[in-house]
């Protein structure tokens, strides 16, 4: 029996994950259909069937005890030659999972199954098997120089909850470290795997960005969602829970009503990069209310044009967002709308100036809001002389979500307009998956304008009394 048992050990990673939880994790192993998919996704991996993989599952389901200490100590069984490489955001998480993987391959149970596969005195982030393979563990943006692998694991390359490492330079920086930095870490391209395991955080993750590339994917919520259910995933209703022993309906509705938002609910839980319907400003308030240029023709209003700079020009840069909006008294209430198509693009603070000269010339009564900071003071005493009083420094005030918060009014009372232009599809896309996008400075942008002139009311009865003087 016992030999029929290690022989099915070394067949199946699920197998042996069940008889080596003991020796590592004090409390009993709480077995789930799930655990048993990522051993079968794990092993498909371990075959060379899938090279390149992602696992999007939330927070507290085992995936980084089966992915990083049971699994390669199970490889290790057959294939102790065999080098793995961790990276994370957070070290600190790594250098535990190789203290427990030292402990399960270490064991008395381990060895006298398998046999000796490490020399006491290892290193938690850089240990050695007595065969050749090992296991090293680094950073997203630490030292991989010199280290080399067959399977490379990327377990949460970004903190969720870490504002600085969720922005859209932050991600990009973070993808450059996956696709350059550590692609090159391989002992053996023909053989190399690869995997991303994480949550969703963003438009724009690390994951977004390897299965945009034609990695596989595995995707578990933590409730299942009828229009997007993976292949792998053994629910069939609607709602239905992912580990209910763990997390059931009371310990989730206590979850979302007191430790969390519904953003973090959606993205880390759910393993969508945002909340469906929008996350501030939702997708239907943007369609119902967008016109075409044709229709700006009989409204008459305050022009503005709004710009979210930065004058780096290079692929680590934000983008420069300026765009074209007229605010219009209509039966008493402000309205907004887009007038022409928005500029969304990395340019230096020449093409900037270029580019606002010539926009002038276009809508020359559009007062120019930029923010007051960074390139905005710049720019304005640049073109104080040629332009004087044209420019008008504004001061944010709150968070980017703060402000965006403040314009869902206007927009869920059908206040806004976007112009359905070649923009449109970019634009919707964007301010409906705010604050999880890779890019908001259009939404800086939009938000600039509707905060700034929320408060028309007293120069549009200033016209009005104008007007009726001329009349």
């Amino acid at each position: 029996m016992l030999l029929r048992e290690t022989i099915r050990m070394r067949c199946c990673l699920w197998a042996f994950m069940r008889r080596a939880w003991p020796h590592v994790v004090p409390t009993p192993l709480v077995e789930n259909w799930h655990l048993e998919a990522l051993c079968a996704y794990a092993e498909e991996i371990t075959r060379g069937d899938i090279k390149r993989a992602v696992a999007n599952i939330p927070p507290g389901t085992g995936k980084t005890l089966l992915f990083g200490v049971f699994w390669p100590a199970w490889v290790w069984i057959v294939r102790p030659q065999d080098w793995f490489m961790y990276v994370s955001a957070d070290l600190g998480l790594m250098l535990n999972r190789g203290d427990d993987l030292i402990k399960l391959v270490s064991s008395e149970w381990y060895t006298d199954l398998f046999g000796v596969r490490l020399e006491p005195g290892q290193a938690a982030g850089n240990i050695e098997t007595i065969q050749g393979g090992g296991c090293f563990s680094t950073s997203i943006f630490g030292k991989g120089v010199g280290h080399h692998c067959r399977y490379q694991i990327f377990d949460d390359p970004v903190k969720p909850d870490d504002a600085e490492q969720t922005t859209g330079i932050a991600l990009a920086r973070t993808q450059r470290a996956i696709g350059n930095t550590f692609a090159s870490r391989s002992d053996d391209q023909v053989e190399f795997r690869r995997l991303i395991v994480m949550q969703r955080i963003s438009e724009g993750d690390p994951s977004e960005e390897a299965l945009a590339l034609g990695w596989s994917g595995l995707r578990f919520p933590m409730m299942l969602e009828a229009d997007a259910i993976d292949p792998r995933d053994r629910r069939t209703v609607e709602g239905e829970l992912l580990f209910p022993a763990r997390y059931g309906a009371v310990e989730i509705a206590r979850m979302r009503a007191n430790d969390m938002t519904e953003d973090t609910w959606e993205t880390q839980y759910q393993q969508r990069p945002s909340r469906t319907g929008g996350a501030i400003i939702y997708e239907t308030w943007v369609e119902e209310h967008a016109i075409y240029a044709d229709d700006l023709k009989a409204i008459h209003g305050r022009d503005v044009q709004s710009w979210d700079l930065s004058f780096k020009g290079d692929e680590t840069s934000d983008f420069v967002a300026g765009q074209w909006w007229r605010a219009a008294i209509i039966d008493g209430e402000t309205h907004y709308f887009m007038l022409d198509e928005p500029v969304f693009e990395r340019l230096s603070f020449d093409e900037t100036l270029s580019e606002l000269r010539r926009r002038e010339k276009t809508w020359p009564s559009a007062e120019c809001f930029i923010e007051n900071k960074a390139n905005g003071p710049g720019i304005e005493s640049m073109l104080r002389k040629k332009f004087p009083h044209w420019i008008k420094l504004v001061d944010p005030q709150g968070s980017k979500v703060a402000r965006a918060h403040r314009t869902a009014p206007a927009w869920r009372s059908g206040r806004v307009h976007i112009l359905r232009g070649s923009s449109y599809d970019r634009l919707k896309r964007t301010l409906s998956r705010f604050p999880k996008v890779r890019r908001d400075d259009e939404v800086d942008a939009m938000t600039q304008v509707i905060n700034a002139l929320g408060k028309m009311d007293p120069f549009h009865e200033k016209m009005k009394k104008i007007r009726e003087r001329l009349t």
